[in-house]
């Protein structure tokens, strides 16, 4: 059984709309966070403590949390992380979604996998993305397989930009990874840095 420890690395991959509130909740939750971003403008307004999205509350926590949320242009910065989770867009292309920003990033992380690590999919995405354009991704790019070598999971993003009543704290989630000891540590991952439940289902399809 697995026991998650807040040392623990967090790297947060892409600092958009969804993931800059995740690096934030992190790190005030006492985790070491790395935030990972392709812009390098992002990156440079967050190490000032400068949030590059207008929302009155995420400018005050990006300013409090300077010293405890680095950013990098860098993907080596993925490398000695214990937890990458994967928050880059997947816009819509006509009635599909465009997979080719998640992909590119889920290439960049199997060049710098190691074993043990855990991968948390929170870009929104159709049933079997994991299993049948992820999972290969990650196979090709190091070697290992996904829920035998590193863990591997989806947990949705959820949030409610501006809402004060429903923060990211306080929104249910689900989740599910490819083997129950990579849905262990996510739960206690995400038990760790929320006030709401979190429901592991059976299989992440």
């Amino acid at each position: 059984f697995f026991r998650l420890s807040k040392m623990e690395t967090v790297c947060i991959v892409g600092l958009g709309y969804v993931g800059l509130p995740l690096a934030c909740l992190c790190a005030e939750k006492g985790y070491k966070v790395r935030g990972f971003d392709i812009d390098k403008d992002i990156v440079e307004k967050t190490n000032k403590g400068i949030s590059h999205i207008d929302d009155k509350l995420l400018k005050v926590k990006v300013r409090a949390l300077k010293s405890k949320l680095v950013a990098f242009s860098d993907p080596n910065c993925i490398a000695g992380s214990g937890i990458i989770i994967v928050c880059v867009p997947t816009p819509a292309l006509g009635s599909t979604p465009d997979l080719k920003p998640l992909e590119t990033a889920c290439s960049t992380i199997a060049k710098r996998l190691h074993k043990g690590q855990l991968v948390i999919i929170e870009s929104t995405i159709y049933p079997g993305t994991i299993e049948e354009v992820l999972k290969p991704i990650f196979k090709n790019g190091s070697g290992f397989d996904a829920g035998k070598d590193f863990f591997l999971g989806h947990c949705p993003e959820r949030i409610d930009p501006g809402n004060t009543k429903f923060t990211l704290e306080k929104i249910p989630r689900v989740m599910a990874c490819l083997s129950k000891e990579g849905a262990s540590k996510a739960k206690q991952f995400y038990k760790s840095i929320l006030d709401a439940d979190v429901l592991v289902l059976s299989s992440v399809k």
